[in-house]
């Protein structure tokens, strides 16, 4: 999962749990509105006609003083209520104050939770424990949330590797550009590595499984992007291969096809992880060729990847 993606997983809890939180704070606000206004309208009738009232009416106008309370307690429990909605609707467009507001949703998913917890015992709301126990599920999932924010700007603010600005391969020494590139490039990337390459064939997979050697514990996935001409059945033996070992390794590996057109148009290689992304030479020549690795703005490759592996089509599905 991208930063993006987990940005946005969070903002959607917050915005969910704290909608459902403002709905029972309302909810809270009707019913006990409802039992105040009655007992102080019953009162005001009793009082001005001088009628004798039942026995429960007596034990309604006992407890006014109670529902007062009450609804001064469903008066607090807006704001915080609030303050779980506003967030996640903020963290849509913005990040600024996020830890701090991270921290103000916490807060006020227990403190709702609390007072929700005070009105629920000492009054009848509802007649099933599903409903009973919904407003809590919307504070829990604005804590989450919160909590979840607190991590990621905890990542972000963790000192990432560095990023590489160049690598140059000399084509008089293959081996020790394989080394050079994989200890300076590949053992710096982490999470979601993707790769456009047109060229990625069988020799493009040896030399990506000596690339990744000894950095697999760093990589959650690696997706590649090549063109049709590149599958015969010495590639698809290949690549089940090291599918299936990078499996055993917890890594998921996953290869699509670009369509004609888009294979026509894509002329450069690209390599990228959740934060960098680079301009590399062929993979099946990266040793060989007398080029230079260098870093490119990772949004517009990001970008780049996602329109090409959405119009893709996986290689079991080519004919």
């Amino acid at each position: 999962m991208d930063a993006k993606t987990e940005w946005y997983l969070s903002s959607g809890l917050a915005l969910v749990g704290g909608a459902i939180v403002m709905i029972y704070t309302l909810f809270f606000a009707q019913q006990i509105s409802y039992s105040y206004g009655f007992s102080v309208g019953s009162a005001s009738v009793i009082s001005e006609y001088n009628v004798t009232p039942s026995n429960s009416l007596v034990a309604l106008f006992a407890s006014t003083p109670t529902l007062q309370l009450a609804l001064y307690i469903v008066y607090i429990m807006g704001p915080f209520a609030l303050i779980m909605f506003s967030s996640g609707a903020l963290w849509l467009f913005t990040r600024a104050y996020a830890r701090l507001m991270a921290a103000l949703v916490m807060v006020s998913a227990v403190v709702f939770s609390a007072l929700t917890a005070l009105l629920e015992f000492n009054f009848t709301f509802h007649n099933s424990i599903t409903a009973f126990l919904f407003p809590y599920l919307g504070s829990i999932l604005a804590f989450v949330a919160g909590a979840y924010t607190m991590l990621l700007m905890f990542k972000k603010s963790t000192p990432a590797k560095r990023a590489v600005r160049q690598i140059a391969i000399d084509p008089k020494t293959p081996y020790s550009n394989i080394m050079n590139i994989s200890n300076r490039l590949m053992g710096k990337l982490n999470g979601n590595v993707k790769i456009i390459d047109m060229h990625f064939d069988s020799k493009g997979i040896d030399n990506l499984a000596r690339l990744v050697k000894g950095a697999e514990a760093h990589y959650a996935e690696i997706c590649v992007l090549t063109r049709a001409d590149r599958l015969t059945k010495e590639f698809e033996r290949n690549y089940n291969d090291f599918r299936n070992e990078l499996q055993n390794r917890g890594i998921t590996f996953e290869l699509r096809v670009m369509n004609d057109d888009d294979a026509k148009d894509q002329h450069e290689r690209l390599l990228m992880d959740d934060s960098s992304a680079y301009k590399i030479p062929p993979l099946n020549i990266i040793n060989k060729k007398s080029e230079n690795i260098v870093s490119i703005n990772h949004d517009s490759a990001a970008r780049r990847f996602d329109e090409l592996w959405s119009r893709a089509t996986k290689p079991e599905n080519i004919r």
